[in-house]
């Protein structure tokens, strides 16, 4: 068998795999809930208020860290 035909077998194949699992497996599969308010929040504000203070501060610490660098 060619090269090209091996590869032109295997490709077929695995779109047909893929299809078989989209019909099958994947009929099923569910992304979670995006929380909206959060998303508008940080793409009107650019920063996210109900973030923890002990992540906020964390993240501070390694900016100033970074910058001594």
């Amino acid at each position: 068998m060619a090269f090209l035909d091996k590869q032109s077998l295997l490709f077929v194949d695995t779109a047909d795999m893929l299809a078989r699992m989209a019909r099958d497996t994947l009929v099923h599969a569910r992304l979670p809930n995006f929380h909206i308010p959060a998303a508008v929040e940080v793409l009107t504000t650019g920063t996210y208020g109900r973030l923890p203070a002990c992540i906020r501060v964390s993240m501070h610490e390694k900016k100033y860290i970074y910058t001594k660098i």
